[in-house]
């Protein structure tokens, strides 16, 4: 089993006798997400190296989101399973979360970029079960509200 940012690489190096640049031939995969780069220059490599190395780490921070999310929300229904129960009031019940926020509200922020969203979108995948926009939005705190214009950009 990799760690999150382990790694397997397979880089092979030359020069190009066309035009005497040094290139790379570089295989990654890391936790089932692999991507080849193919005889590229060696700034290209590492670019693209670079953008894999963060696609790798926004899915990471996705499902800790997901999982930090569920657990909010289980929280909240188990403070309404109180509220429902009678063992707490209304007010008690509001009490609670306006004090405690972070303990049963989850903030929804918009997608900041096309490659959050890619991330987002192979997390989900990986998840395997179809999911609503809302549900995705809920679970992972994500809002699709600026999709088009991402998309545009």
């Amino acid at each position: 089993m990799h760690e999150p940012n382990d790694f397997k690489w397979d880089i092979q190096n030359g020069i190009n006798p066309i035009d005497d640049e040094l290139w790379l031939t570089v295989s990654l995969e890391n936790q089932g997400h692999s991507r080849e780069i193919v005889r590229t220059p060696v700034e290209e490599a590492a670019s693209a190296i670079s953008k894999f190395k963060d696609a790798n780490e926004l899915r990471e921070c996705f499902y800790v989101a997901g999982i930090h999310n569920l657990i909010i929300k289980a929280n909240f229904l188990q403070h309404n399973l109180r509220l429902a129960e009678g063992m707490i009031d209304q007010d008690e019940f509001a009490r609670e979360i306006d004090e405690n926020p972070d303990e049963y509200i989850i903030n929804i922020r918009e997608t900041s970029s096309l490659e959050e969203l890619l991330a987002l979108k192979d997390v989900v995948k990986r998840l395997g079960k179809d999911f609503t926009i809302d549900e995705v939005s809920e679970i992972f705190a994500v809002s699709f509200d600026n999709v088009e214009k991402l998309l545009n950009q």
